[in-house]
């Protein structure tokens, strides 16, 4: 009987260690796996699909597909740090200074959390600067909210990806970079308008 006892106690033992460690590496496999289906999921080509016409709108200049890629209470964060809505992202798109030549994405992530969506990438954001071009490379993150069948941003943020500085030569001191504050409102005269960029 005391034999038996210890068998089913050491028995036990490793099914509650076997249950821990399926606990434990869940969200693991689940996360891979929700990646895996998401990438041929409808959702999630609408998506991308919503993210492909977004930026050519900032292009081309088209008010419509840009209407239909933002929701009502979309909010906009430059990389400069500055906050944007909706219509100040679409009536910019016929100011006088507005400055985007081209933008390209390559979106890394789209995730789709029920009635939320997150999607992830890089950019390449060309724009005049005077009589001359500026290139802009970084990051962006997209909030994403489901309307009916379709999807619509509801929030945007762009991190500037700083080029890793030069080796510094023997003797060379290193300067410093200027601190910069984001949401204060105050900028440089030669500073790009940051709300000219896209909504990206």
């Amino acid at each position: 009987m005391a034999a038996w006892a210890s068998h089913y106690t050491g028995t036990m033992q490793k099914i509650c260690i076997l249950w821990i460690g399926a606990l434990i590496s869940a969200p693991c496999f689940a996360l891979h796996a929700q990646d895996a289906n998401a990438a041929d999921s409808p959702d999630t080509a609408k998506i991308r699909q919503t993210e492909t016409n977004w930026a050519q709108a900032l292009v081309k200049k088209d008010q419509y597909a840009l209407d239909l890629a933002l929701a009502p209470d979309y909010v906009d964060i430059s990389a400069g740090g500055d906050v944007t809505t909706k219509n100040q992202q679409i009536a910019h798109l016929f100011a006088a200074d507005y400055s985007v030549l081209s933008y390209d994405e390559t979106l890394t992530s789209i995730r789709v959390l029920g009635e939320t969506a997150i999607a992830q990438g890089t950019y390449t954001l060309r724009r005049k600067a005077g009589d001359k071009a500026e290139e802009e490379r970084g990051i962006f993150t997209h909030v994403y909210q489901r309307v009916r069948d379709t999807w619509q941003c509801v929030n945007s943020q762009r991190t500037v990806v700083r080029e890793q500085a030069a080796p510094l030569k023997a003797g060379e001191k290193k300067s410093e970079m200027p601190f910069h504050v984001p949401f204060t409102g105050h900028k440089k005269a030669d500073q790009p308008d940051s709300s000219a960029t896209p909504a990206q």
